[in-house]
């Protein structure tokens, strides 16, 4: 009586359900930020707009990673607890080795590197000038530690789109090879 559906429409429908839902809300707090501000300092946030643009695309990488690893694992709940880990644990872990490593490194590959772009974009605007601090220890002679906080607007953007490409073509070449 109904006509089948593939696999591949099936995850192209999750996934793109999954997107409208977020950026509904994603939204609708911009939205409540603007009207708030709006209505309390009787001005407007212009670099909310950026943020929003940043946040938009941010979502839809760690939408295809989410798709992506329950492609490839059997339950939602391992999901959830690979990408929460990989997230707060995975990312943070590796920077501060890259860190040990050489300070000059910048930990583009991270997406919470990438997300703190969203943070820092609403107080000063885009981040233009210099992109990280320096840490150093109160009467101590260690020497000071380069902190990273955002990086260029363009690279995020250029980095998320290839995360979310590469999560989404290996989604597709995983699919193609096992069965519903």
């Amino acid at each position: 009586m109904f006509p089948k559906i593939d696999k591949f429409k099936l995850i192209l429908g999750k996934f793109f359900a999954n997107l409208t839902l977020i950026f509904c809300v994603v939204i609708l707090y911009y939205l409540t930020l603007n009207y708030c501000t709006l209505l309390i300092y009787n001005a407007v946030i212009p670099e909310s707009y950026p943020s929003l643009g940043i946040t938009i695309i941010y979502t839809i990488t760690l939408s295809t990673s989410i798709i992506f690893f329950s492609t490839i694992l059997p339950r939602p709940s391992f999901v959830f607890i690979i990408a929460l880990s990989l997230y707060l644990i995975g990312f943070p872990v590796l920077e501060q080795f890259i860190t040990i490593i050489d300070q000059e490194i910048e930990p583009i590959f991270s997406l919470e590197y990438i997300g703190n772009l969203i943070n820092h974009t609403i107080p000063g605007g885009l981040p233009l000038g210099r992109r990280w601090n320096w840490v150093y220890y109160a009467g101590e002679e260690r020497p000071p530690i380069k902190i990273w906080l955002t990086p260029t607007p363009e690279v995020a953007i250029l980095v998320m789109t290839i995360y979310a490409l590469l999560f989404f073509l290996c989604m597709v070449l995983i699919l193609k090879r096992k069965e519903l």
